[in-house]
């Protein structure tokens, strides 16, 4: 989660069963919730399954963001490597969706951007990304 250029995030709860190798497991649907102005900080949580086969949610915070209103907002799809010299090497191709993007309790419509390596499909407020590199 980034917002802005404010403080970095901590994590509340899950830390430990979704980072690292034990990401969510690729093709499963993750739940992602956000709340811009929790007593002036940022909280994201994530509902899923993650690699080995725990189900449970991980819960990031930032900070001090006081965010009032969301004019901007982007959805991401990217292929990680481990270092910086890999990723020139990086032949993938994989799709993810985003369905009923709301914020705050209203259905938003995305708008595509940029599509590097990417096709963007969008429907109503749903996004699908798919990436061939």
């Amino acid at each position: 989660m980034k917002v802005g250029s404010k403080n970095e995030e901590t994590y509340i709860e899950g830390k430990d069963k979704f980072t690292y190798n034990k990401g969510f497991r690729p093709g499963s649907t993750v739940q992602m919730t956000i709340y811009k102005n929790l007593s002036g900080n940022t909280r994201m949580t994530l509902w899923g399954t993650n690699n080995d086969g725990y189900t449970g949610r991980i819960i990031t915070e930032i900070q001090g963001t006081n965010i009032g209103t969301i004019s901007k907002w982007k959805t991401l799809a990217t292929a990680a490597v481990s270092y910086e010299s890999q990723r020139d090497a990086i032949k993938t191709t994989f799709s993810t969706s985003f369905n009923n993007i709301t914020i705050d309790n209203k259905a938003v419509t995305p708008v595509v951007d940029t599509q590097d390596f990417a096709k963007v499909s969008v429907a109503g407020n749903n996004v699908t990304i798919s990436v061939n590199k």
